[in-house]
């Protein structure tokens, strides 16, 4: 009686299994999106692997493309193992050769006889078998001898994402049309996640206006249903509880799990390894740090208000708060100060951080926080009143600078001793790096500060470093005026030398080397620069080595050598650059000028593609050197609309900032734009240029443009009616003649091509094509046969230089030709 008894229960079991998997499987085969390249790629793999890893968070739809991979290859002998029934099928599956298993959910493997039984299976049988095993979690440790063994491949989220061709294919069976730009825009939102595909099937049936905002939001609505209802509900109360306290954290570690949650150490851990075994929850990111899934993340952000109140809310916040601040993360204490509204302590946090040594990016991030804060707040905090000036020169509000000044001199007259001496080092900071050029008076008068508070003059000149500079003569503090041609005796350069000291020998010798390029004394340059690097290494001094390497590329270019320049220097430098720091954004802008040297259009495209700033939002000061460069190559693409509005930007900021050097630069690209469009004005912009690059004797800021400033120069001083011609005018021409046949292609100007330049067939063609004409319409209007048409066709693109059709007809336009 008790024997059928348990076998009812085992067959109503058997029987609900039965059921749900059903409905797994019907949910699957709607979820089910046919990736061809996949499909393929499988089939290759098992050929060379033993076992295929697929691991991917909820929603990648793994167990729906392996169902279908088992029902579409008859020419494999597959079995699809179920996870609930691992060992009965394991003892009662005969080996074959060739056969190829597959395991869904092998998250879900708990039980270590099943596990065991398994991997004896696996390594008996060697090669005979191929294993396929589908997981949300990390590649477990039992599988790591298999990866070294090279036996092993993991596919990840790269191989499971369907293309905007499988997408659009699918949505068609649906009876869905989408634009390539709707298709663009999904995969940008979703990354085209199957689940997510799915989900939104409704929105786009009902939406008349296509993939829309409202449909995204529904489709996100409706995706955070499932995570909720599928997901996060077959945790306990206590651990739901816990995993919402901790969604506000960017990182997890166990120390932080148990401080915030108030559990023993060991529960902690226990309770992190439980998260990374349910998969789909926590990424790695190594040295014990462990940050929630993106998708799982903004899950978290959604329902945290669902449950949680205001005054738990702020507790938690005030418990972060603190534990960051014991871990002297103020960067951290200062996000949960916002959160909190506090700005007591947002003030407070970002005066710790203030006293800490910052990277440039992590500074910029403090300008939300130092701009909003009220004038209260800011008189106790004489570093915040530093951050704020600096911060809103950056915006190029000059203005707002003088009032933080005047705020500080306000604050000296009224304070402790102590006080006073914070206060004169932060107007230490800003004479030295705020907006305007250096002056020697400008420097005498730093030097008395750095006296009234102490201050050695190593630090003084670690403030000058700061990270915007591309260059120390013409960076984001100009010492021009250090270098005037009246200046015989070289007394800027010895009051440089005084004050800087021997520690600090390679900034001075490294400024020598770059005035000797400005004086076109390249040999000296070079000499200078080999002691500035010399010391650099003495001195431990890595950002004037890296100076020292790319003003050495600038030379190589100057003498014919810019392949070894970019192969040996800058690919060096590009090497060793930390992705988080401004100066590897200006150091990489700098390499656009040797892609215009050689006219490397492709790295160009990729620059502006990538890298370059848009100059439509917010100007950002202290990107002023990626604007010129963007700038130049607007100049090289003949976009010289957005160039002259770029430059027009440029120049105010340069004449107000006082940066002598710049303005030099922007005056002659401005020449060169109004000389190739035919205005008058490139005269008076071309010797405004000159007369400031005369007052102090650069050469190279000139010449170092080549044939596009020589053809200006050739053009009003190369006929002089018998008037001698000014001895600095020939010199720059001399040098910008030589840099123009080392560098013939550096912003040249197209010849502009004329309706003279094709034949009379090929006249007729071209006025056919500029209608957009196709090539049968073509033919029958000419009344030849189709073939002629693309062999004339063929002679207009390789006379126009294009590569396609739409091309050709953009540079008809373009050139004028009709």
């Amino acid at each position: 009686m008790k024997l059928s008894s348990e076998k009812g229960i085992k067959k109503i079991y058997m029987k609900k299994r039965e059921v749900r998997m059903q409905r797994t499987m019907q949910k699957s085969e709607e979820l089910y999106i046919e990736n061809p390249r996949l499909d393929h790629k499988l089939c290759q793999d098992l050929i060379n692997y033993d076992i295929i890893y697929i691991q991917a968070s909820l929603g990648w739809g793994k167990y729906t493309f392996l169902s279908h991979f088992s029902e579409h290859h008859p020419e494999y002998t597959i079995q699809m193992l179920d996870i609930y029934n691992l060992d009965q099928q394991l003892s009662e599956l005969p080996v074959k050769d060739g056969q190829i298993l597959l395991l869904p959910r092998y998250e879900r493997l708990q039980d270590s006889e099943e596990k065991s039984r398994l991997w004896k299976r696996i390594q008996k049988q060697g090669r005979r078998e191929k294993y396929v095993f589908a997981s949300t979690i990390p590649l477990p440790e039992e599988l790591l001898a298999y990866k070294v063994s090279d036996r092993l491949l993991i596919y990840g989220k790269k191989e499971l994402k369907p293309g905007r061709e499988e997408v659009d294919s699918y949505f068609c069976k649906k009876g869905i049309h989408l634009y390539p730009e709707e298709l663009a825009r999904i995969e940008h939102d979703f990354n085209n996640m199957p689940i997510c595909l799915y989900l939104l099937e409704n929105p786009l049936l009902n939406s008349s206006r296509g993939y829309c905002r409202i449909v995204r939001e529904q489709c996100l609505e409706d995706l955070f249903s499932w995570i909720e209802v599928d997901y996060f509900r077959t945790f306990r109360l206590d651990e739901q509880y816990a995993l919402v306290n901790l969604s506000c954290f960017e990182q997890l570690t166990e120390e932080l799990v148990w401080t915030i949650l108030d559990m023993p150490s060991e529960k902690a851990r226990e309770f992190i390894q439980m998260l990374r075994m349910k998969g789909s929850i926590l990424d790695d990111c190594g040295n014990g740090c462990w940050q929630f899934t993106p998708l799982f993340r903004r899950f978290l952000a959604r329902i945290i208000y669902k449950y949680m109140d205001q005054d738990k809310m702020k507790a938690l916040y005030n418990r972060a708060m603190h534990y960051y601040e014991d871990k002297r993360n103020y960067f951290a204490a200062l996000k949960f100060a916002d959160l909190l509204k506090n700005r007591e302590q947002i003030a407070l946090q970002i005066d710790r951080l203030l006293s800490q040594k910052l990277g440039y990016d992590v500074f910029l991030s403090l300008e939300e926080y130092c701009l909003h804060l009220s004038d209260v707040y800011l008189e106790e905090y004489p570093r915040l009143v530093m951050a704020k000036a600096m911060l809103q020169a950056m915006e190029g509000d000059l203005p707002a600078f003088r009032k933080c000044e005047q705020l500080l001199n306000r604050m000296l007259e009224n304070c402790l001793p102590e006080k006073g001496r914070q206060i004169r080092k932060c107007q230490l900071f800003l004479k030295l790096i705020g907006p305007g050029g250096m002056t020697p008076e400008l420097l005498e008068e730093a030097q008395e500060l750095a006296d009234q508070v102490y201050t050695s003059v190593d630090v003084m000149w670690d403030q000058l470093l700061v990270p915007g500079q591309i260059s120390i003569l013409h960076g984001d503090k100009d010492y021009c005026s250090f270098f005037p041609q009246s200046d015989k005796a070289g007394l800027g350069l010895l009051a440089l030398r005084r004050i800087a000291g021997k520690k600090y020998a390679s900034m001075v010798l490294y400024m020598q080397a770059e005035v000797s390029y400005e004086y076109n004394r390249l040999d000296e340059a070079l000499d200078s620069l080999s002691e500035s690097l010399r010391h650099a290494r003495l001195e431990k001094n890595e950002r004037m080595q890296k100076l020292c390497n790319l003003k050495m590329a600038d030379l190589m270019i100057a003498q014919n050598q810019a392949h070894g320049a970019e192969e040996f220097l800058l690919y060096r430098l590009d090497e060793e650059a930390d992705a988080k720091e401004l100066w590897t954004d200006i150091m990489r802008a700098h390499k656009v000028q040797f892609y215009l040297l050689k006219n490397d259009e492709a790295r160009l495209n990729n620059w502006l593609k990538k890298e370059a700033p848009n100059e439509k939002e917010r100007f950002c000061t202290h990107r002023y050197y990626q604007y010129l460069m963007k700038a130049k190559v607007y100049i090289w693409q003949e976009q010289y609309v957005q160039a002259g509005m770029l430059l027009r930007s440029l120049l105010d900021f340069a004449d107000q900032y006082g940066m002598i050097y710049l303005g030099i630069q922007i005056r002659a690209l401005e020449a060169i734009i109004h000389f190739r469009c035919g205005n008058p004005a490139w005269i008076e912009k071309l010797e405004q240029a000159i007369l400031i690059a005369k007052e102090y004797g650069f050469i190279r800021v000139l010449a170092d443009e080549g044939e596009a400033i020589y053809e200006l120069l050739a053009d009003q001083y190369g006929k002089q009616n018998g008037r001698q011609l000014d001895p600095f005018v020939k010199q720059v021409m001399t040098a910008a003649r030589a840099q123009m046949l080392i560098y013939p292609g550096y912003l040249k100007q197209r010849k502009l091509m004329k309706i003279d330049s094709f034949s009379s067939y090929e006249r007729d063609v071209l006025h056919l094509l500029a209608k957009g004409e196709k090539n049968a319409e073509i033919a029958k209007a000419l009344c030849v046969s189709e073939n002629t048409v693309k062999y004339h066709l063929k002679n207009i693109y390789q006379k126009l230089g294009a590569k396609n059709r739409s091309q050709a007809i953009n540079l008809i336009t373009e050139y004028h030709i009709l």
